[in-house]
């Protein structure tokens, strides 16, 4: 197949790619909003580099275009990456040096724990990120951030949990952790950049600043956990894996004989282990008392919940002896109640409009029809892949924002978040 003719094919199937706004999203109390506009797909060279011809039962497709991951880096730079031991920042890497710069790979351990499961994980990540490097021929190191994880992440967390919220702990690794400390920690070594597996995209506009878009694959697109990232973090960060599909990175890596090829992705909580995250989260939770479940139609009582923090609204709430799942519609921490309706449809999971504060912009600045005309028109996602929604972004007091929804929402949880795509285009007068 000739790989340019591909490549254009492929730039021209997703030259629509939309951009991301980001806001975390608090229904009834404040949170952080964050925003970043964009308006077309990111158009970067391609790399002359052809790989051999072969052809693994495992992948489908071996032939796979090259893009330059440096649009606006001409000379070779020193990079280091973000080894977690997986294939994403394993071919991450090795496209990295294959370009000529110089790649160093890091493991970063953010949790320290004996619990079921978790040590032996641990140790199986750092043996395959330093047999990766090894295979590769760069340096490998490893850092550790337990201390800060606890810190800027699990304890925010659980404190979170705590008052009724459902925070989202991956969203504030990646801005604490993973693009701050981390990212100084490889700065201070001698590396240009940080380049990590996360399918995003950056593209960087005439104004100089760095703009977050989605990934080619939308299927493995993760702007959502990445919208609490500075913008100064973002002019040193990399993720060459934006612009290819998962089926391509696998077969990069079964090429170049990586055994993590055909390693499965990681799912869930890894220092969990091997408990249900409920019984792991209840060990670092104040005692949480058992209280009612009621039918917000019917105000009749269905059951016991096993403590507030436990719950989320919208999420399924499967009650003993009932035969029909219920949904959580709120949860009443001065009551110790939980409300829930019979149908992910019910009208009271459903609102309008929402409140959120402050504003944290991506871009430094709010795009400039909101700065204008004091509204935006654009799309909103209240979960990980979920479907985008139309919303209309207002001014409020003290530098928030609300939203109003022209469709009903599902319920929403308090301190989730959510990624917004490519503002829709304004009507004329």
């Amino acid at each position: 197949r000739d790989l340019r003719g591909a490549a254009r094919r492929q730039q021209e199937e997703t030259r629509a790619a939309v951009s991301v706004i980001a806001v975390t999203f608090c229904l009834h109390m404040q949170s952080a909003v964050n925003f970043c506009t964009c308006r077309s797909a990111w158009q970067v060279p391609l790399l002359s580099v052809a790989r051999k011809k072969v052809s693994p039962s495992t992948f489908p497709s071996t032939h796979v275009s090259r893009r330059s991951v440096l649009p606006s880096v001409r000379d070779l730079a020193t990079i280091a990456v973000g080894m977690s031991g997986g294939v994403d920042s394993s071919v991450t890497a090795l496209l990295l040096k294959e370009q000529g710069h110089d790649v160093t790979g890091i493991h970063m351990t953010n949790w320290d724990s004996d619990d079921e499961g978790y040590a032996e994980c641990r140790e199986r990540e750092f043996n395959d990120a330093k047999q990766v490097c090894s295979r590769l021929g760069i340096g490998f190191k490893e850092v550790n951030f337990v201390r800060e994880y606890w810190q800027h992440v699990f304890h925010p967390f659980i404190e979170g949990l705590s008052v009724g919220g459902t925070p989202n702990p991956d969203v504030y690794c990646n801005r604490h952790i993973k693009f701050k400390l981390f990212l100084e920690y490889a700065l201070s070594g001698g590396a240009d950049f940080l380049a990590t597996g996360h399918y995003a995209r950056l593209r960087r506009s005439p104004n100089g600043k760095i703009q977050l878009l989605r990934a080619v694959d939308q299927t493995k697109d993760q702007t959502f956990f990445l919208i609490g990232t500075e913008q100064r973090a973002l002019q040193r960060t990399l993720f060459p894996l934006g612009e290819l599909k998962k089926d391509a990175v696998r077969a990069i890596a079964a090429e170049a004989g990586l055994h993590t090829a055909t390693k499965r992705d990681s799912t869930g909580i890894c220092f969990v282990g091997k408990r249900r995250f409920t019984d792991f989260i209840k060990d670092y939770l104040p005692p949480q008392p058992r209280g009612p479940m009621v039918c917000i139609d019917t105000g009749r009582v269905l059951g016991e919940h096993e403590g507030l923090s436990l719950y989320t609204t919208g999420q399924r709430a499967r009650i003993g002896g009932l035969s029909h799942t219920r949904y959580v519609v709120w949860k009443d921490l001065a009551s110790n109640t939980i409300f829930v309706c019979d149908s992910r449809t019910h009208e009271a999971l459903a609102f309008l409009q929402a409140v959120v504060a402050p504003a944290h912009w991506i871009a430094d600045e709010p795009p400039e029809a909101l700065r204008e005309h004091g509204t935006l028109r654009c799309s909103a996602r209240f979960m990980h892949l979920g479907s985008d929604r139309p919303v209309s972004l207002t001014w409020a007091q003290h530098d928030a924002c609300g939203g109003h929804k022209a469709t009903q929402q599902e319920g929403q949880a308090q301190a989730q978040v959510l990624p917004q795509p490519q503002p829709q285009p304004q009507p004329q007068p």
